[in-house]
């Protein structure tokens, strides 16, 4: 009988893993183009405290206190504090009235703006697996535009850069192309992931372990191994990335590092000084906050 707790981890890798492949002879693509980062990369520096709460000046009427196991609850019973009266909700827009809106002014120019947003801005869905430190194996996927007729489709490629350094930032312009990124980056250590097959070979587990392509040395570069490396629209965000790479490197590797310096640093505080439970305060009031009343209504 397999013992449960190894098979859960032994499946969890298996469907993370796919099957082996190569592609030696898929050409090199040829990165060209103007890049930037848009927006700041994170290193690490943590963001400013919150500004405090401005609470009204309450008049306690009652107060409970209970006392858990690892805190102390407050509640307070307070007169009303007359807060302002809420803004009145919006009143949905007819259709004859949304058609005003489209043929003003105002609404041409705000639907001109958003029609230029959206030619020149691609949302990126990427995933990357880094491996050794050394190489990425990469999927990403390229939505369908029905206005421009383009097919939703896929990639994968194998990468000589490492993908943890394309961290901390959110977006990057590339060929006048605005790319908003939602990226997972993973990292793999072929050594462990060779004793993972052999274990999980011992319980009739088959996992096999992905080879990359022949990958070029020296400048940032990817090899295609699914998907037309021939679809310009297609490659255009993964070449924006390796242009990006080429053109930030010390600024990301740096930051990266300044990130992973924090990380460790903030993991040995809280491991010596564990976070505790802060008492709490609630305050509550009997009564409805009002909103103000619509010109013409009784």
């Amino acid at each position: 009988m397999k013992p449960p707790l190894l098979l859960l981890p032994l499946c969890l890798l298996a469907s993370t893993i796919h099957g082996q492949e190569t592609a030696a002879e898929e050409p090199e693509v040829e990165i060209t183009g103007e890049v930037r980062l848009l927006g700041n990369v994170a290193d690490g520096t943590p963001p400013p405290p919150p500004v405090p709460p401005v609470l009204p000046d309450f008049e306690i009427e009652d107060s409970m206190i209970r006392q858990l196991p690892d805190r102390k609850v407050t509640v307070r019973l307070v007169e009303d504090p007359g807060l302002p009266p809420l803004p009145p909700a919006p009143e949905p827009m007819t259709d004859e009235q949304m058609e005003a809106w489209r043929q003003s002014p105002e609404g041409q120019k705000l639907l001109a703006e958003a029609q230029e947003w959206a030619r020149k801005t691609r949302f990126a869905f990427v995933s990357a697996t880094v491996y050794d430190r050394e190489k990425t194996r990469l999927y990403w996927w390229v939505p369908g535009d029905a206005e421009r007729d383009i097919a939703p489709r896929s990639f994968e490629a194998w990468s000589n850069v490492d993908f943890l350094y394309l961290g901390g930032f959110g977006a990057f312009e590339y060929d006048g192309i605005e790319y908003w990124l939602i990226m997972g980056v993973g990292a793999m250590d072929t050594e462990a992931m060779e004793r993972w097959r052999e274990l999980a070979a011992q319980h009739g587990v088959e996992i096999e372990i992905p080879q990359s392509p022949e990958l070029p040395a020296g400048d940032p570069a990817y090899v295609v191994t699914k998907g037309d490396p021939a679809d310009d629209e297609g490659l255009a965000l993964m070449d924006g990335l390796h242009a990006l790479y080429a053109k930030e490197k010390d600024r990301l590797i740096a930051a990266y590092e300044s990130r992973e310096q924090a990380r460790i640093e903030r993991e040995a505080y809280l491991k010596a000084h564990p976070p505790k439970p802060k008492d709490l305060i609630l305050h509550y009031w009997r009564g409805k906050r009002t909103q103000p009343q619509q010109e013409g209504s009784k």
